[in-house]
């Protein structure tokens, strides 16, 4: 009877959404013992199960405004990592194309990101270097590195000959890599 009364304690009120409702109700579930071992993490959407759990009801969702609801409470979670993010790219890999969610996915990496995206760029690791082109491309963030005057900040820092010389070559690393992107042959081809 106690577990009848719980149960009905997490059941969604009238007046909130079935997205509001799900999460407090994922997080008070305990994690099967048998995907135990697979926690990555103590945080709830670290734990490969409750990804995909997760990962079912973003599909389950019957309405657009229930899915961006759904994708916004997860993004308004966002500890500045970027997982969060991720997990919503992969909802909308699954489920399909959203322009609302995408728009919030791009507000949220340009928030945690845009401080740190010409440290990256200038950044003489390869690999970390990679990642954040990697990341601009997968999350349009941003939407035009042209516009936005990405590209003329890691140009003067080319340029700047105060910087140690191998921040420079990787400013110019990131510039061709940025213009061989797949919103770039406009701009490249309106100046040749």
């Amino acid at each position: 009877k106690n577990k009848d009364l719980e149960s009905e304690k997490m059941l969604p009120k009238p007046e909130q959404s079935a997205a509001a409702a799900f999460l407090p109700m994922l997080e008070s579930q305990p994690v099967p013992a048998e995907h135990a071992s697979m926690k990555l993490s103590a945080s709830r959407l670290h734990s490969v199960w409750r990804k995909e759990v997760l990962q079912f009801a973003a599909c389950m969702l019957s309405t657009a405004s229930s899915f961006v609801h759904f994708c916004g409470l997860l993004l308004a979670d966002e500890d500045g990592v970027g997982v969060h993010c991720e997990i919503v790219q992969d909802f909308l890999k699954e489920r399909g194309d959203s322009e609302n969610v995408e728009q919030l996915v791009r507000d949220k990496m340009r928030e945690i990101r845009s401080d740190k995206l010409l440290t990256g760029l200038c950044h003489p690791s390869l690999e970390l270097r990679t990642l954040f082109l990697s990341e601009m491309q997968q999350f349009c963030m941003p939407e035009d590195p042209f516009a936005d005057k990405t590209v003329a900040k890691l140009m003067e820092r080319a340029e700047d000959l105060s910087w140690e010389w191998h921040r420079r070559v990787a400013a110019i690393f990131s510039i061709t890599h940025i213009a061989k992107m797949e919103y770039a042959p406009f701009y490249v081809d309106g100046r040749a």
